[in-house]
């Protein structure tokens, strides 16, 4: 049995066309690279410089430790201001300054584009997250043209990632809560499902994967975001909503990149319930045709304890080693 490249690999099992074991996104051994443009303000989602710094956008953000921090002062005062707001130029060449070497170095693996936040969470950085949750029920004019122009500035990041040979687009919208996305998905589907299909259907004519993350319950739009061209739910939570649901409804309908849940398994730091919730996750949203890439990326777990984090790498590296056993296998 031939051993696929990683950019072939991911390909495979996102299209459900049988990859030669489970693809991994991780540090130093993975198949997945994720490749972001630079915010020529120097502003970064993680590790900047503690106390306050405005980005690119015009947003003041406040962070005293590693994480992303939050928007203390918005670049928009008012709703009633949006219209007059101009937004970063996306061609800038210095946010694109580093990205052609990354790609050329990473040209074997499979590389997806960062294009970032996709309207919501921009919208609660722009505006802040009370004054864009009373707009999207009491300005609605107001706020969608805001949002069209957002969707602008991504369409035109989209073509930059693609005229660079990504293979495929990934935007993060952090619209679930606790218990379904924010605003309801009947508010979702009013105002915003219709720009995601733009974005998607832009990407997708361009022979890319769509990547789509969102943490917290997104489960009520799933079926929607389906519809419209998600290839792969990069998701923060999937035992918060339902494995075995997920399972029933999308298990060789699209493709899962996950690891167990941050709060409730990997918190723990038990040995014995990571390996099991790593299992759960493999026979519940993967076959032999694909449909899972296994997250063991430090980064995407890093709220929990020093000992778990190696745990769930461990964990995650023999699922893929046991996978790879199992085609074989298959293969005769």
């Amino acid at each position: 049995m031939n051993v696929m490249t990683s950019k072939e690999r991911v390909r495979r099992a996102i299209e459900f066309d049988f990859p030669d074991q489970l693809p991994l996104f991780a540090a130093g051994d993975t198949d997945v690279v994720r490749l972001s443009y630079i915010d020529p303000s120097g502003w970064v989602p993680r590790n900047r410089t503690h106390g306050d710094f405005k980005d690119e956008w015009g947003c003041v953000w406040h962070t005293t430790d590693d994480t992303m921090g939050s928007v203390k002062q918005p670049a928009i005062a008012d709703i009633s201001e949006a219209h007059k707001y101009i937004l970063p130029n996306p061609h800038l060449p210095e946010r694109w300054k580093y990205f052609d070497e990354q790609v050329e170095e990473y040209k074997h693996h499979y590389i997806v584009g960062n294009a970032q936040y996709l309207c919501f969470d921009r919208l609660t950085f722009l505006l802040g997250q009370v004054e864009t949750l009373e707009s999207l029920i009491i300005h609605k004019k107001k706020l969608v043209q805001l949002m069209d122009k957002i969707i602008e500035f991504e369409l035109n990041i989209i073509d930059e990632l693609a005229q660079r040979g990504v293979d495929g687009v990934r935007f993060w919208d952090d619209v679930g809560g606790s218990s379904g996305v924010v605003m309801g998905p009947h508010l979702w589907r009013e105002l915003f499902k219709e720009r995601y299909e733009r974005v998607f259907t832009y990407i997708k004519d361009k022979k890319l994967h769509v990547h789509w993350h969102s943490c917290g319950n997104c489960k009520d739009i799933m079926e929607d975001l389906v519809d419209i061209g998600v290839d792969v739910f990069s998701i923060g939570e999937p035992f918060m909503m339902g494995i075995d649901e997920l399972n029933q409804k999308f298990k060789g309908r699209v493709c899962f990149e996950c690891l167990p849940d941050n709060r409730s398994v990997l918190s723990k730091g038990n040995k014995k319930e990571i390996e099991a919730a790593v299992g759960k996750l493999v026979s519940a949203l993967s076959s032999s045709a694909g449909g899972l890439i296994l997250v063991a990326a430090p980064d995407n777990f890093d709220c929990v304890p020093d000992e778990a984090r190696r745990m769930v790498i461990q964990a995650v590296k023999q699922a893929k080693l046991d996978s790879y056993g199992r085609a074989k296998n298959e293969q005769g």
